[in-house]
């Protein structure tokens, strides 16, 4: 019992890290599907919110944000309606039927799942708040919601399927609720009904305007308590539920902008008083209008997306904006490059490329933005890993080997062609394609990488030495090692290098395919004396399997994610008893489909149930992370890949919604005993600051002993509390310390100390 409770507080802590989420598809833009039935477009005040594929965007006139998964309640999935609150909320609908309400200026809100699990409903299209309720419309027709104070939770109230004179189940594209009157505008006319009758779930208590019948109405607007609406055939005027003809002509959303109405069409964003262009003379679909601004969005030709664009009535002008964040989707493995800058790669038949970041600032690296390394992306790339110098290392599903060098922004490729040097293999003759799936790094540096189904069935390479140091490098001799040193099977994609720089290999995609070693004997320009060993049975692995991921944990032990669960073995020098055992995951289906480790040993297993840390030994398991509704920064607990940076201690998470970064305590600490750098010093307390003990990181398991000016020791600190939270500047019993001069010591866990002084200011 004692254990479990260890594991549940220090999953906690590690969950209150600090989170940075990059998630896919988060350039702010509104899927194309989302046409007539849905408004993307929110403006409270000057400040607009558009539904996305990654989340809600927020632009204001001095911030821009895009809210996601990562802080807490958003679904993992897209985006569909959004609309404001009476409030300062918003609330979001999403392709799950959850609902979401959420504080742009607070992190607080709140999730209903009431519609999830109503299999008729396949979309909610719109929201709308009046007086406590939730009105949405679905696919089905219109829901209403309510807060129950009895059972103190939300409730389905009713479910309205048939509006009388226009039938069930119309496309509904507007509702408006106006001085206690639902207003409908539908694929078949503009209906109405009481708001407080107790009949709207029955045809009668739905009126219809006569003038509209079957005209698809797209859009109402009220201006200073007159009715217009957008159709098919132009704007109306409702007086007296009756139709007047404003402007004729196909028109689609209404806004009202610098106190006039204005409406969108196929040539532009017009006034509806004397027809006068206000935007570009071009189809616009959505719009939406504030006093000052106007926000909306063009088609590009020559873009799948095309911009954002905004006229301020101030000066008149059409100005374009895109977010700071990586605009495209399919984001599948993250790094930490060049310190402050972060790599990712991502895939997608436009958008597969390379992703540089500095500042919130993206650099991308695609066929499209460098035309002459098209080559390189004829697939998405699968892995890459950086070396000690500094250089980015990619492996591409099609162009074979890429790297970046340190301090550049600059792609250099090799592939099977003989203006790259003829280095790599296709794997067909049909497709001059050459993969690379999988790279890591021997004790000197040395890079060696699977060449996956290469025809010369010689799938392991190892690079010159002086790769990507040396100037002309790429001129040396890259070895091709397989089936000429006696390899059985050339279908590798997976390699890791154990403690003595042997090679082990495996496949990912075939069952036939055995886990082998491959051993230099110290000479690797000699391949004459290397030794090849496969496994194919007898060693404790299931009959057919396919391995998805390996990692080294202390003590030289192998972990294998395998086809049928987890694996683990104790790699020796000598490997004729070499045997694996299943290793269980607690509360887990056993789908391992990444590992990683960290500089400690400890061993990071992703799976479709979340995140579980084991430690060093393999015999305790430390922690769980999961999707919560709390931030833990994972939109779904399905995690894809993992990737532990040694020298800043972050675990980089690759999962549904993209890129999770987690700063953990685990961080290399070049020193076993580091200078204690306290922060801030002198310490004033009550500042809501706390205080920190050094940006290089405390050793692992260390612990912080804090003394009081007459030698009490008066608070200690265990490693994840100092690394995580600091020390808040209360003693054991939880009161604020005195002022004076006080002794921190930081005690390793093989005994060492180091002594700092820290002035601590009591107002």
């Amino acid at each position: 019992m004692i254990f479990f409770l260890f594991i549940i507080c220090l999953a906690s802590t590690l969950c209150a890290q600090e989170w940075k989420v990059i998630t896919c598809g988060n350039v702010p833009f509104f899927n194309s599907e989302l046409q007539y039935e849905n408004n993307p477009f929110v403006v409270k005040g000057d400040t607009l919110f558009v539904a996305t594929e990654g989340g809600v965007y927020m632009r204001s006139e001095t911030d821009e944000k895009l809210f996601t998964v990562a802080d807490g309640l958003l679904s993992t999935y897209r985006i569909t309606a959004i609309a404001k609150s009476f409030d300062d909320g918003i609330w979001a609908a999403s392709t799950d039927n959850t609902l979401s309400k959420f504080y742009p200026q607070k992190d607080d809100g709140e999730r209903i799942d009431l519609l999830s699990d109503e299999q008729s409903i396949s979309m909610i299209h719109l929201i709308r708040e009046y007086q406590g309720n939730l009105l949405v419309t679905t696919n089905v027709g219109l829901s209403r919601i309510k807060y129950s104070n009895t059972l103190q939770d939300w409730i389905v109230a009713e479910t309205i399927r048939d509006f009388g004179a226009i039938g069930r189940n119309p496309s509904i594209y507007d509702l408006e609720v106006y001085r206690d009157t639902i207003w409908i505008a539908t694929n078949r006319g503009l209906v109405f009904a009481d708001f407080n009758s107790t009949m709207l779930q029955s045809p009668v208590a739905w009126n219809a305007v006569d003038l509209l019948r079957n005209r698809t109405i797209y859009d109402i607007q009220w201006v200073n308590d007159s009715m217009f609406v957008s159709t098919d055939i132009g704007v109306y005027l409702i007086q007296n539920n009756t139709a007047l003809s404003i402007r004729s002509g196909w028109t689609h959303f209404l806004g009202v902008w610098n106190g006039q109405l204005l409406y969108s069409g196929s040539s532009g964003i017009r006034k509806v008083s004397d027809n006068t262009l206000v935007s570009e003379d071009r189809f616009i679909s959505f719009f939406a209008a504030s006093d000052s601004h106007i926000y909306t969005y063009y088609f590009e030709t020559d873009s799948t997306y095309g911009q954002y664009v905004y006229n301020d009535v101030f000066s008149n002008q059409w100005r374009k904006f895109i977010a700071k964040t990586v605009p495209y989707y399919n984001l599948f493995q993250g790094a930490r490059f060049n310190d402050n800058q972060i790599a990712i790669i991502g895939g997608g038949a436009r958008t597969r490329g390379v992703y540089l970041s500095q500042d919130d600032d993206w650099f991308k690296i695609t066929k499209f933005s460098y035309p002459q390394q098209y080559r390189f992306f004829r697939q998405d790339p699968r892995t890459m890993k950086i070396d000690k110098f500094g250089n980015l290392w990619i492996g591409s599903g099609g162009g074979g080997l890429g790297i970046i060098y340190a301090g550049t922004d600059s792609l250099q490729y090799f592939d099977e062609s003989s203006e790259t040097g003829s280095h790599l293999v296709p794997y067909s003759l049909l497709y001059n394609e050459t993969v690379v799936s999988s790279i890591d790094f021997l004790s000197n540096g040395r890079i060696v990488l699977t060449n996956d189904e290469a025809l010369d069935r010689q799938p392991l390479v190892i690079l010159p030495e002086g790769a990507g140091v040396v100037t002309g490098w790429e001129n040396g001799n890259w070895l091709r090692l397989g089936n000429a040193q006696g390899f059985t099977s050339f279908l590798f994609n997976r390699l890791i290098v154990d403690p003595w720089d042997r090679v082990w290999l495996a496949s990912a995609t075939n069952t036939s395919q055995p886990l082998a070693v491959y051993d230099f004997k110290q000479t690797i320009d000699n391949p004459n004396d290397d030794i090849v060993r496969e496994f194919r049975s007898n060693i404790g692995l299931p009959e057919s399997y396919t391995i998805s991921s390996m990692a080294f944990g202390a003590e030289a032990i192998l972990y294998l994610a395998t086809s049928s669960g987890l694996y683990y073995a104790r790699i020796h020098e000598d490997l004729n008893n070499l045997r694996f055992y299943p290793l269980s995951i607690p509360q887990s289906n056993n789908q391992v489909n990444s590992l990683t480790s960290d500089h400690l040993g400890q061993i990071w297993i992703g799976t479709d149930d979340g995140i579980y840390l084991l430690s060093a030994d393999g015999q305790n398991w430390i922690t769980t992370i999961k999707k919560t509704r709390t931030k833990t920064g994972l939109s779904t607990n399905r995690i894809s890949s993992l990737f532990f940076e040694m020298k800043t201690g972050e675990l980089f998470v690759t999962n549904d919604g993209g890129i999770a970064i987690l700063k953990t305590p685990y961080r290399f600490s070049s020193s076993e005993q580091p200078t204690l750098e306290l922060s801030p010093n002198p310490f004033i307390l009550k500042g809501g600051v706390n205080l920190s003990f050094g940006i290089n990181g405390l050793p692992a398991y260390s612990n912080v002993l804090i003394f009081s000016p007459s030698g009490l020791m008066i608070k200690e600190l265990n490693f994840l509390e100092a690394a995580t939270y600091g020390w808040d500047g209360k003693n054991g019993y939880g009161d604020w310390v005195a002022s004076g001069i006080y002794l921190v010591v930081l005690k390793t866990q093989t005994g060492k100390r180091t002594y700092s002084k820290l002035a601590v200011v009591n107002p």
